[in-house]
């Protein structure tokens, strides 16, 4: 109870810092928008379609993404903004720590980037500077890394809550995506610091109203079920789409030719070329998303802005921009379903409610696709439209789309590539589960040639030590793997001559870095083997990293001990100096 009482004493002070937190960053966003689209000086949101730039709004996405990237540059380090991201993968494989300025600069980029139209959410801003409090709170006040952790979740919480007004949502989503924890040791933190943040939030800006005050949609008919069922397919379908083109937009970006500055500027200009013809794909979006809403589009219209939502947020991530998913996955849920309700309700007039009842199942649907993060979304979307009367039609819609992207999709905006674990009741989840081999795999590879004589090995294991080299062709491509296994079995006297090709087994088993460690313990078990190559995403036979048993007993073993008890012995000013 002690414990308990002191993380909430601190989760407090972490949720209140975060709301103060929350209402500069939508004054911030109000003003740069405002000066970037209309050349005013505003605190008050207005939407950068209602500008009279011209063809001049091209350029506005390349200066913000000029400015975002020096100060991410400048500042963190970096060459690309990084979201929530970096929260969740401090929480599962960095002991729950995070640099300050690597969040102090992403998120204030992110800022820059999204009120000079970059398409995208603010969201990812609030959480990384949530996520600061909570780790610097843990780490002044001695904290043990079990209880950083859920600090850092804290954070994360009240950034959800104290942003969207959506206080429970805000907890469930740094327990469903954060902390992947559901525990009373976790809840009661975690609670206190999204209330404490909304309620900072909703005092300053004297507001209690939902993000989309809309009519009260209700299921016209028990026939519609089947309808909003379909509804969750194409959303998983177009969730599966949105994380293909985020994933190939980064590698197109990646190849592009100069400085690094050169994929930003050109990205925004792209952006630019976009918004220029659909004007509604600038910034999150919240204005269209309220029209959708209401019905005010035409499905044609809708269909039109999807498209160009989806190329625009794509273009927006992968040349280094604001990459929150929150904003654009509602408003693309948001067209998707009011283009099916528009359809619906002309193919069965009389049975089907509003197009606007679509859109909004939509806006759940999708994002629990993206995110893998359903219960957010059901109750995030109850928060934030106060709608509870179409929550079954929400709910069904909400699993069938994230069924279809675990079925035919491959990880999740936060964990791409990687398989999301079953949590658990009342238990923290396996960690093996959330760990990705690229994150713990040694990447200088000690391998050998397939010419080389087989006393190479034996030289090489007097040396490192090591049981298993991968082997190479004269071509550095992967052609097998030789372990002290093969050497105890093949290698007689009088072989040290013989070359390594003929005592290495040959197509060996492999995994990539997006692989979970889990699924790599499971490879090692089902073939009986402790070592596997681990080769490129795109190219099987290209070598990228080496992974053993004791990689994943490593693993397992600094999970344990972070859930022993004990506090941080350092000097908390040492640590925090460590952080930069």
């Amino acid at each position: 109870m002690r414990d308990l009482l002191e993380m909430s004493v601190l989760a407090a002070i972490i949720g209140a810092a975060t709301g103060l937190v929350a209402v500069g960053v939508r004054l911030a966003i109000a003003l740069i928008t405002g000066l970037a689209f209309r050349q005013r000086v505003e605190f008050e949101f207005t939407s950068p379609q209602l500008n009279n730039l011209g063809w001049l709004v091209i350029l506005v996405p390349a200066v913000g993404a000029a400015i975002a990237w020096a100060i991410v540059r400048v500042v963190s380090n970096d060459d690309r903004i990084r979201g929530s991201t970096e929260v969740v993968r401090g929480v599962a494989t960095r002991r729950g720590r995070i640099s300050r300025r690597k969040m102090v600069g992403h998120a204030t980029a992110t800022v820059v980037s999204v009120g000079a139209g970059g398409s995208a959410g603010r969201e990812g801003a609030m959480v990384q500077f949530g996520a600061m409090f909570g780790m610097m709170a843990s780490i002044i006040m001695g904290q043990s890394v079990r209880h950083r952790k859920i600090l850092l979740a804290a954070g994360g919480a009240a950034a959800i809550g104290g942003t969207f007004n959506t206080p429970i949502a805000g907890v469930i989503f740094a327990m469903e995506v954060i902390l992947l924890e559901w525990t009373t040791r976790a809840f009661v933190p975690l609670t206190v610091a999204s209330a404490m943040s909304t309620l900072v939030t909703t005092s300053i800006l004297n507001t209690s109203e939902p993000a989309f005050p809309i009519p009260a949609y209700s299921l016209h008919s028990p026939r519609e079920l089947g309808l909003y069922i379909l509804l969750g397919v194409l959303a998983g379908l177009l969730s599966i789409a949105v994380l293909r083109s985020l994933a190939a937009s980064d590698r197109v970006f990646g190849k592009v030719p100069g400085p690094a500055w050169v994929r930003p500027i050109a990205g925004g200009l792209l952006v630019g070329v976009v918004g220029f013809l659909v004007p509604e794909v600038f910034g999150v979006g919240y204005e269209t998303v309220q029209r959708v809403l209401h019905g005010e589009f035409i499905a044609r219209n809708l269909a039109v802005i999807l498209v160009a939502k989806l190329i625009a947020f794509a273009l927006t991530r992968g040349s280094g921009g604001a990459s929150g998913a929150f904003s654009p996955s509602l408003f693309l849920g948001a067209c998707l379903g009011g283009v099916f309700g528009a359809a619906a309700n002309t193919v069965f007039p009389g049975v089907t409610g509003g197009a606007g009842a679509y859109a909004l199942v939509g806006m759940a649907a999708v994002y629990a696709a993206v995110t893998r993060a359903s219960l957010t979304a059901v109750v995030m979307l109850y928060e934030m439209t106060h709608t509870f009367s179409i929550i079954i039609p929400v709910m069904l819609a909400v699993v069938v789309a994230d069924a279809m992207a675990k079925a035919y999709g491959e990880g999740n905006f936060y964990r791409p590539g990687a398989r999301r674990a079953a949590l658990e009741t009342d238990a923290a989840v396996n960690i093996l589960d959330v760990v990705t081999v690229g994150e713990i795999m040694a990447k200088d590879v000690d391998t050998v040639r397939a010419e080389e004589p087989v006393r190479t090995v034996v030289e090489k294991r007097f040396a490192t030590g090591h049981q298993g080299y991968p082997v190479r062709d004269a071509n550095d491509r992967l052609v097998g793997i030789i372990t002290a296994t093969d050497m105890r079995r093949k290698v007689k006297e009088g072989d040290l001559d013989r070359p390594v090709s003929d005592f290495m087994t040959r197509d060996p088993v492999c995994v990539t870095p997006s692989t979970t460690a889990h699924e790599a313990l499971t490879e090692m078990v089902r073939m009986d083997v402790g070592h596997l190559p681990v080769v490129d995403e795109m190219d099987p036979k290209k070598l990228v990293g080496f992974l053993t048993r004791t990689d994943l007993v490593n693993v397992e073993r600094r999970a344990w001990e972070e859930e022993e008890p004990g506090q941080v012995t350092l000097d908390p000013r040492r640590v925090l100096r460590h952080q930069e």
